[in-house]
């Protein structure tokens, strides 16, 4: 790449920095994917700093002068999970096989937009809802207990969903997140299924009770949620589920 080109490859960069962090991405992830991809276009020093208000980068390409752009972030976007996974999935290729500059621009630039042209998504909230609980009266060996069959009754189940685009993620130490794109199945038929998955761990002492909410990105008139409003619709109907008693219980070794 020219200087010229070196110069439009740092800007790419920075947006894909900021797409990174506006989806939810920890920092250090950030920072890590950038510097792969600017090692990954041939970069011989790469140096980024990120903090939750601006990026840094500074690349040096072989046999020229360093490089540095700066970007302020003026927003943040919360924790999109389809985004989020989209931008991880564009960084895995860029570094297993590299691709065009000017490819890698208009990918970054569709991925920015396909959240809006999505037909739906459905986001399902998990909770194991005595957690604390458990930790505090067994130990926390009895609890990473129940994380782990917990994670396995989800990772059962989206097997068998057989549903193709289905990203699962834990996002706090007692809460599961799962975003499925182009959904086939109903929220309840998830909720079932992961809960049949949590009977076949049953056998043992302690009752472990899952809680669930779950929204669509799209109201049934067609309307787009926003990204913050698609959560916030699972998480309220999450805590409105833990206002009540589950017959589905698994018991603890």
């Amino acid at each position: 790449m020219d200087s010229r080109s070196d110069s439009g490859f740092l800007n790419v960069l920075i947006q894909m920095g900021e797409a990174l962090q506006n989806s939810g991405a920890e920092i250090y992830r950030v920072e890590d994917t950038l510097n792969r991809i600017g090692y990954a276009y041939g970069a011989e020093e790469m140096n980024v700093f990120v903090i939750t208000s601006s990026i840094i980068i500074t690349m040096k390409m072989p046999g020229k002068e360093p490089l540095t752009q700066t970007r302020r972030l003026k927003k943040s976007g919360g924790n999109d999970f389809v985004k989020l996974e989209e931008l991880n999935e564009l960084s895995r290729r860029i570094c297993s096989g590299r691709i065009a500059v000017d490819e890698f621009e208009q990918q970054l630039d569709q991925l920015q937009q396909d959240v809006m042209l999505l037909e739906n998504a459905l986001l399902i909230f998990i909770d194991i809802a005595n957690l604390k609980t458990i930790n505090d009266t067994y130990g926390m060996q009895i609890g990473d207990e129940a994380v782990i069959r917990t994670a396995r009754s989800i990772q059962a189940a989206e097997s068998d969903a057989c549903e193709q685009h289905t990203e699962c993620f834990r996002i706090a130490g007692d809460e599961f997140a799962i975003v499925v794109t182009r959904p086939q199945k109903r929220p309840e038929e998830w909720e079932q299924m992961i809960r049949n998955e949590m009977k076949k761990e049953s056998g043992s002492r302690y009752p472990v009770q899952l809680e669930f909410g779950c929204s669509y990105l799209r109201k049934a008139d067609g309307t787009l949620l926003s990204i913050s409003d698609w959560k916030m619709q699972a998480d309220q109907m999450l805590l409105f589920n833990k206002e009540k008693e589950s017959e589905d219980k698994y018991e603890l070794l």
